[in-house]
């Protein structure tokens, strides 16, 4: 008897889909896919339709994947990661199978990402696959080998392999600190200048990254001149390398700026801890030699990036 079979998706819904989950914007997406950004919203419609689940949540501040457009995406980016060592395997066949790490995106934009030359010279023989997202339960869906999260103080699974705390203080661009009618001597000097904020949205409620610092340093009451907010950890980072006003720095994340004097840090002693970056390995990367190397590798990265 024939088994009735359910029409496959289209491929280029899943593209367009993979695409704007992984950005949460139809509009980067759009750019990314070089299609408009209405074509893109329509995709999605047609997507939801034929999948008979909301995938998408709809804000004024941008795009949240619901429990359905989580797992869809989940299985989406498993499934690209197969293909593409899939097709490794074909170019080479001699080759080894690339070493799956998986992060949050300002993890690896800011440091691993700067920093992975100097492991390819100490193995060069070893393929690396970097997946990253800002969504702590997709790290736990990647399946992949490495993952390397943030938890807060006493959160951290017994198994997890500390590589640095996750301290946070305010970093300017050196011009901004040379204003004179807008100095930054005192904490209370950052209500002359504009707050770079790092905003972030978990179980439905936005959490701002400026608020823990403040609150420690009595300044909960602050006036700043002037407010931008980014989605994106980077580009609060990216605005204070332009002089556009002040972020708040994580170490490790800025220590590279830091340390080549394209950011500086105005208030001395004013830092406070918000938790630790760990890595944890899957059952079978325990046993890899490429994973206890790489681990070792990133815990000296990150204990020099302090």
């Amino acid at each position: 008897m024939d088994v009735k079979r359910r029409p496959r998706i289209s491929l280029d819904l899943l593209r367009s889909f993979e695409a704007a989950a992984r950005h949460l914007s139809f509009t980067l997406a759009a750019k990314e896919l070089c299609i408009t950004q209405s074509a893109v919203s329509r995709q999605m419609l047609s997507l939801e339709e034929q999948c008979s689940k909301t995938l998408f949540v709809r804000a004024n501040r941008g795009l949240r994947l619901t429990e359905s457009g989580q797992s869809l995406f989940a299985a989406v980016t498993q499934a690209h990661g197969l293909v593409d060592d899939a097709f490794d395997q074909l170019n080479d066949a001699s080759s080894r199978p690339p070493l799956v790490v998986g992060t949050a995106t300002p993890f690896a934009s800011l440091l691993l990402v700067p920093a992975l030359p100097r492991f390819l010279a100490i193995a060069p023989e070893q393929s690396v696959r970097l997946v990253s997202t800002n969504e702590p339960l997709e790290l736990e869906r990647l399946h992949a080998h490495i993952v390397i999260r943030h938890f807060r103080p006493g959160a951290a699974p017994t198994n997890a392999i500390w590589l640095a705390d996750d301290t946070v203080l305010p970093v300017c661009a050196p011009k901004l600190i040379g204003i004179r009618s807008t100095r930054l001597v005192e904490t209370k000097d950052l209500q002359s200048h504009c707050l770079l904020r790092y905003e972030t949205v978990i179980n439905g409620r936005v959490k701002i990254d400026w608020a823990r610092w403040l609150l420690h340093n009595g300044l909960s009451r602050l006036k700043p001149n002037a407010v931008l907010s980014f989605t994106q950890y980077e580009q609060a980072v990216q605005a204070a390398l332009e002089g556009v006003g002040v972020a708040l720095g994580r170490l490790p994340l800025v220590s590279r700026q830091l340390a080549e004097g394209r950011l500086l840090a105005p208030f001395a002693n004013s830092e406070i801890q918000t938790g630790a970056w760990y890595a944890l390995l899957n059952e079978h990367a325990r046993s890899l030699d490429a994973a206890q190397k790489f681990v070792t590798w990133l815990i000296s990265e990150t204990n020099l990036a302090i």
